[in-house]
């Protein structure tokens, strides 16, 4: 029996469908799906800047991942100015700071940013005072965005809360 045209055009692509299928199937049993990560921010600082003509400060933040895959922090915006992720390095005794492109947050822990490590720079595009909460956006490789709103510190007060 000869099967009408139609049905003979229906066939490979009916095919393919169900040998992708089955590929995803052995694909997700196997784990190669992976988990999600569960990113969480906790409590965010800026630092007020040392002087009124001084544009640029640092947002230091924790990053909780409760979820059960690894993340990576990407790139992070803020509408107060440019931001970057900045990492402190000690070499030979002298200490600098170095641009990063990218954070991983593991499964199952959390991630400390402070002065001392890695942190945010904020090119300010504003003046900020004491008190005042300044909006950041997170942007993970995996995750949605997380918001968190920073509030300005004295540096001195930095570690007390």
């Amino acid at each position: 029996m000869k099967l009408p045209s139609t049905a003979r055009a229906a066939l490979a692509p009916l095919a393919t469908a169900c040998v992708a299928l089955a590929g995803l199937t052995a694909w997700v049993t196997a784990g190669g799906a992976g988990y999600p990560a569960h990113i969480e921010a906790g409590p965010a600082r800026v630092f007020l800047p040392l002087s009124e003509t001084r544009t640029q400060t640092a947002a230091f933040l924790t990053l909780t991942n409760s979820g059960r895959g690894d993340d990576v922090l990407t790139r992070v915006t803020s509408p107060f100015g440019e931001a970057m992720l900045m990492k402190h390095v000690t070499r030979d005794g002298a200490s600098r700071m170095r641009d990063v492109s990218s954070l991983r947050v593991p499964a199952g822990q959390t991630v400390r940013m402070t002065p001392y490590d890695t942190n945010i720079v904020l090119e300010l595009n504003r003046g900020v005072r004491q008190g005042q909460r300044v909006p950041i956006v997170l942007h993970f490789r995996s995750s949605a965005p997380v918001r968190v709103t920073a509030q300005v510190i004295r540096p001195a007060e930095y570690g007390r809360s």
